[in-house]
């Protein structure tokens, strides 16, 4: 096991517990998710952007168009701010201010790097269209070489040195006549371990799971199953 050295900038502060800078938990995240979102700035206006993603060893790839803002102001150098979010619960507590959510969470800081010629974009594009569906590659018409040099391909950054991982508890909820959501406690083990949607009552609490969908090996994972 190895971990991401933490830097002023990913080091967390508040509740350090709940984070992690292990390697493999981070990458499983990554893994797991589809959709990441990118905040960067234009002329002092900060913008954030949904894309998605694919993680090949230490790099995170993107791609677009040659025209996308997104794209032309990483392309440019410019800092940048990427998360990833996992919902695993909705916790219904007895209190106002104890309803929460229980999640896994990575942000990943630096600058891209642009991806030139055509033979390594191709193979980017390959493992774009394989994260979304295993074995799609053999089956669709690889890009033409116009629509090569219309798409951007980013890496993100050049390895991920400035990476943490926060997350909170699996099922969480307020004990009883607790105030506030300040006192809190862990409570059903079977999160992540189920891929159907339950929902449970515990302490007046009501949490609905999403637990994460586990495929066999060899398999893609269905996006948006739960």
């Amino acid at each position: 096991m190895t971990n991401f050295t933490p830097t002023e900038r990913t080091k967390i502060r508040r509740k350090p517990d709940r984070g992690s800078y292990d390697r493999d938990l981070i990458y499983r995240i990554l893994d797991e998710a589809f959709v990441c979102h990118l905040g960067f700035v234009v002329d002092g206006q900060p913008y954030v952007v949904p894309t998605n993603y694919v993680r090949v060893g230490d790099r995170l790839f993107l791609h677009g168009s040659v025209g996308s803002r997104l794209m032309k102001t990483l392309a440019s150098g410019a800092p940048f701010c990427l998360s990833v979010t996992l919902l695993d619960g909705i916790v219904f507590a007895p209190t106002a201010v104890g309803h929460s959510v229980n999640y896994r969470s990575v942000v990943v800081m630096g600058k891209a790097v642009p991806i030139e010629g055509q033979a390594a974009k191709l193979a980017a594009m390959h493992d774009f269209v394989e994260y979304v569906n295993r074995g799609r590659w053999a089956t669709v018409r690889p890009p033409s070489e116009q629509e090569l040099k219309g798409t951007m391909v980013l890496a993100v950054p050049r390895r991920l040195r400035f990476t943490s991982m926060d997350r909170r508890a699996p099922h969480e909820v307020d004990r009883p006549g607790a105030s506030s959501g300040s006192t809190r406690e862990s409570r059903d083990p079977r999160a992540g371990k189920h891929s159907a949607l339950f929902a449970t009552t515990v302490a007046g609490g009501l949490i609905i799971s999403l637990a994460a969908w586990s495929p066999e090996p060899g398999l893609a994972a269905p996006r948006g199953e739960v």
